[in-house]
């Protein structure tokens, strides 16, 4: 048995509905998948700062541990402390954000998945804008 098509022009003006009813259905369903509309999408609440830990530090781990699987996670990120001083001066001392990254500790619970290893890594280095080489990931545990 052949199926046969219509064309829009042949097609009843309820049959037109229906079409236009169900592509905007999955396009606003494509659209929560892609924005994280979800509530598995999510970024969970910051928590608040423990000790020793920078709000830069809260943020990136917040952040992190919204990556599918990743679960809890801590940051720890240590600044070069010989930079030139008149450099320390330009930008304040409140400045870490501009300060030089001289590394990053991740400690998260889904670190022995090695894809959301990677998914860590490559977050840390975009966010930070450092190398690899840089960055450690951790299991927790």
């Amino acid at each position: 048995m052949a199926a046969t098509t219509q064309s829009w022009k042949e097609m009843q003006p309820r049959q037109k509905a229906a079409v236009i009813m169900m592509s905007l259905g999955g396009a606003l369903l494509l659209c929560a998948a892609v924005f994280g509309v979800f509530p598995g999408g999510r970024a969970p609440a910051q928590e608040p700062l423990t000790a020793g830990q920078t709000g830069d530090e809260a943020r990136l781990a917040a952040t992190l541990s919204a990556i599918k699987g990743a679960g809890q996670v801590r940051v720890m990120i240590t600044y070069d402390t010989a930079a030139p001083p008149e450099a320390a001066q330009a930008l304040g001392d409140n400045a870490p954000g501009q300060q030089n990254i001289k590394g990053v500790l991740i400690v998260a619970e889904g670190a022995e998945d090695l894809f959301v290893r990677a998914a860590l890594l490559q977050a840390a280095q975009t966010v930070l804008r450092v190398p690899a080489n840089c960055v450690d990931v951790f299991v927790s545990g």
